[in-house]
């Protein structure tokens, strides 16, 4: 009993001792000053993956928790002018009770909305597979946590079958191969996509300003989630469209007559309601605006607005940069506005503070659209006989194409396979290199080496295979993936993806700008309109959400963190969602312990004072 006791006496002893609060300490200046770099350097993620979420760092922040716990306890029975010691290190042990809690409950992941969409959930960092039978009636969920080299994953499934993980590619680059129908079946490395006959072009662009190599992209007559109708090249979109549809394009949006479309134009009035009006209307008559005491009358409308010897003149009829001028009249005031569709903010920088405060914003019409947008369209007549493949063996002149350029839109042209045309976008040309009559996509997935620190790398994929007795189906799903395999007539759900967490309410993106420098089309700022809606409280409202200025709602804290633009489709707005459920306890503990550094001064004098005098009366007697 004795010995257990000695033992104890010891390990207590240790773990209160100066020197292991000393290796602590260090031991946490270098793993923090480690995580600060990583982050730095590479991003949160990566930060979280090597030093924050790792087993050694829970540890270490234990083992500092005992030490600091054992060494208040050391002192015991407290006295008075132990106070501030036992509150500071109190505060310290709180910190680290709330940075556990954070770092088990806390939620950190990302929320991405186009406009007008609503969303209610949160997408984390964390890898889930999750598998359904529609009779189940539940979906079994894991932790998708592979390992490149681990042998293979596999779990017991409630009809009997079993599903199977026998590759992983941490990082998975695809590519996809376009082959004719009646070629041989495509490798177990990728999955193809099979149906009903699909024509497909392959376009390459060459003599680029910017690159010595050329460009190519495979485009198909019938749009899959697969294979694309439309697609970017390079600074053009290339579409493979109906013949129907190629006669049918308009040559592009002007304005001239000053009709309804040319636009609204949105007023934010001083007591924050918001009205709008036709621009085309007001160029026509007054207008008044409904619920207030304003009325607006159009002076005049530039399509593609420039200065010129202090002038400013519109250069031609397409809308490459519209402009709005316009007078607002009210009970005593009367003042002119001139807003520019794509540069929203250049009134107030050129410093045109009007007195009213009413700020205005000019909004485009779907449909107009500059002329300059360079736009390739190849459409083939029902009765094409082109040769299914190889270059420059076309028959007859059965491919056609159209071009959009800054001068217009062209008429409707030959081509055969192999030709090259030039395509007005300065010195570019285009040819279509091949053409499959009846072609099978399949997408490819090859896995690639990528330093662990990039910040931008290609996602997961896993191979699954859903086996039961002799007879099985198998799938590439990439991270974000959800398929649906058959297997003896029983439907599975598959899903590869980041784990989700609810909100518990809805937040709508309204609307999403990007303000540009005055005269330049590269962006200084962007900001986000969103409404917040939670039926269970019975809350809604509007707020703003931009670079430092987050929103904070029932926990949860919403930063602007950046954008992604896709030709053709809406913007969409990315927010960093956080939730830390540890901060009001991190908060306390910082409280106790700036409390207890604060103690420590008020006592050590006193304490201090009371022990000379104490000597000194030991020293008279």
């Amino acid at each position: 009993m004795e010995g257990v006791q000695k033992i104890c006496r010891s390990l207590f002893k240790f773990f209160a001792s100066l020197k292991l609060a000393v290796v602590v300490i260090l031991s946490f200046a270098y793993v923090l000053a480690l995580g600060t770099i990583y982050e730095s350097l590479y991003g949160t993620p990566v930060a979280k993956e090597k030093v924050y979420g790792t087993f050694w760092f829970s540890f270490l922040m234990l083992l500092l928790g005992i030490n600091v716990l054992s060494a208040a306890l050391s002192r015991l029975p407290w006295k008075k002018h132990h106070m501030g010691f036992v509150v500071t290190h109190a505060g310290i042990i709180t910190i680290l009770i709330g940075s556990f809690i954070t770092q088990k409950y806390g939620i950190n992941g990302t929320m991405a909305l186009a406009q007008g969409e609503m969303g209610d959930k949160v997408v984390g960092e964390e890898n889930l597979l999750q598998i359904a039978l529609p009779d189940w009636g539940r979906v079994e969920t894991w932790k998708a946590n592979f390992k490149e080299k681990s042998n293979n994953w596999e779990k017991s499934l409630k009809d009997g079958s079993k599903l199977i993980v026998d590759r992983y590619f941490p990082h998975a680059e695809t590519n996809l191969r376009v082959t004719p129908v009646n070629s041989p079946k495509v490798s177990d490395e990728g999955e193809g996509v099979r149906g009903e006959a699909n024509p497909a072009l392959k376009v390459t662009l060459s003599h680029l300003p910017f690159s010595a190599d050329s460009l190519s992209e495979w485009v198909f007559k019938k749009e899959s989630p697969l294979v694309p109708k439309s697609v970017q090249v390079g600074p053009a979109k290339i579409s493979f469209v109906d013949f129907l549809d190629l006669e049918k394009l308009s040559a592009g949006v002007s304005r001239a007559d000053h009709s309804e479309e040319i636009g609204k134009v949105e007023l934010s009035l001083p007591d924050g309601k918001k009205v709008e009006f036709s621009a085309g209307q007001a160029l026509r008559e007054e207008v008044s605006l409904e619920g207030t005491h304003f009325k607006v009358k159009g002076i005049r409308y530039l399509p593609d607005a420039v200065v010129r010897e202090n002038k400013l003149l519109t250069r031609s009829e397409n809308p490459n940069n519209p402009a709005y001028e316009f007078e607002v009249r009210g009970p005593q005031m009367q003042e002119t506005h001139l807003v520019f569709a794509r540069f929203p903010d250049l009134e107030a920088v050129h410093g045109r503070q009007e007195k009213s405060g009413i700020k205005a914003l000019y909004k485009l019409e779907e449909g107009m659209r500059a002329l300059g947008q360079a736009e390739l369209y190849l459409a083939l007549l029902p009765s094409s006989t082109l040769s299914p493949r190889g270059r420059g063996q076309g028959e007859g002149k059965e491919l056609f194409y159209r071009i959009r350029s800054k001068q217009g839109l062209s008429k409707i042209q030959t081509t055969k396979v192999g030709e090259n045309h030039p395509t007005g976008w300065m010195s570019i040309q285009f040819q279509v290199e091949e053409y499959i009559p009846r072609a099978l996509a399949d997408l490819q997935f090859r896995n690639v080496k990528v330093a662990s620190q990039a910040k931008e790398a290609p996602p997961p994929a896993i191979h699954v295979m859903i086996k039961k007795d002799e007879k099985s189906v198998e799938a590439w799903l990439q991270q974000g993936d959800m398929k649906v395999l058959s297997l003896e007539g029983n439907p599975y759900v598959l899903r590869y993806g980041l784990k989700s967490y609810p909100l518990g309410f809805q937040v709508r993106l309204d609307k999403f700008q990007v303000l540009h420098y005055p005269g330049t089309e590269s962006p200084s700022a962007f900001e986000s309109f969103v409404t917040v809606a939670n039926e269970k409280a019975a809350e809604k409202f509007d707020a703003k959400i931009y670079m430092n200025s987050p929103l904070h709602y029932k926990g949860y804290t919403f930063y602007q963190s950046s954008y992604q633009e896709n030709p053709g489709q809406p913007t969409i707005s990315i927010f960093s969602v956080a939730n830390d459920p540890g901060s009001l306890v991190k908060y306390g503990g910082s409280i106790l312990l700036v409390s207890g550094i604060a103690l420590m001064f008020w006592f050590k004098p006193l304490f201090v004072k009371k022990k000379m005098e104490a000597r000194k009366l030991a020293q008279k007697a």
